[in-house]
């Protein structure tokens, strides 16, 4: 259902989406909760916050408020 093998038959919907024709809407419904934390120690703190707001489609000034609220905080 995510769009990395064709379908042989049928059709799957996520969030009334189908996985045939809208897949971009099924990917901005989707998300993930690991079971267990997920940092990686070759990155900052500032990167996990990118990396994990561009999984979530941030981009430009948004990204960047992320990191510039990084800041604040750190």
């Amino acid at each position: 259902m995510i769009g990395f093998s064709k379908p042989t038959s049928g059709n799957a919907f996520v969030q009334d989406f189908s996985i045939h024709t809208d897949m971009e809407n099924v990917y901005n419904s989707m998300g993930v909760c690991p079971q267990n934390d997920m940092l990686w120690e070759m990155l900052t703190g500032r990167e996990h916050l990118q990396f994990y707001g561009r999984l979530k489609s941030l981009s430009g000034s948004a990204l960047d408020l992320v990191s510039y609220n990084s800041t604040l905080i750190a």
